[in-house]
């Protein structure tokens, strides 16, 4: 038996931690994943890389682009696309992303950003007005142990009525 944690798959935070088999947790938690803990000397250091945005724009001919501070404003209703490359990596997987809305409630929509040789293209219609928030303390709270973690600056997406 091996100690587990028990991982909400949409807020990507740990609810509970048990010993079990994987088995019986894929059987009996549907909606959750499971990470597996380590002991503590056997923790590898997490690979963390650089994530630079190539291309961040929407179809708002009036928007208003502010890339030296990762800001975009645009109408609500718009389209955003970007195109994101990893530094030094190849990698071809795929991402759930959190972005959270910091202007009244809160509200986090993910979006799935799959990388294709190091590079991904993103397309994110946004329909809700506020200041939507993409940051790696977020994407990288969401990953396992195992898996590469992200170094970029936050980006701020001010969706206006």
């Amino acid at each position: 038996m091996k100690t587990y944690n028990i991982i909400d798959k949409n807020t990507h935070k740990v609810v509970n931690t048990v010993q079990a088999d994987l088995d019986f947790l894929t059987a009996n938690y549907a909606g959750f994943d499971f990470a597996e803990v380590q002991d503590e000397g056997e923790v590898e250091p997490r690979v963390y890389v650089d994530l630079t945005l190539d291309v961040f724009q929407s179809d708002d001919p009036n928007e208003i682009q502010d890339l030296a501070h990762r800001e975009l404003t645009c109408k609500a209703g718009s389209n955003i696309t970007a195109q994101a490359t990893l530094s030094d990596l190849t990698v071809n997987e795929t991402y759930r992303t959190p972005m959270v809305n910091r202007t009244l409630d809160g509200n986090t929509k993910y979006l799935l950003i799959e990388f294709i040789n190091g590079v991904a293209n993103i397309s994110i219609p946004i329909a809700d007005s506020g200041k939507w928030l993409i940051s790696n303390t977020l994407v990288n709270a969401g990953l396992t142990p195992e898996s590469i973690y992200f170094n970029f600056e936050d980006i701020i997406l001010y969706i206006v009525e």
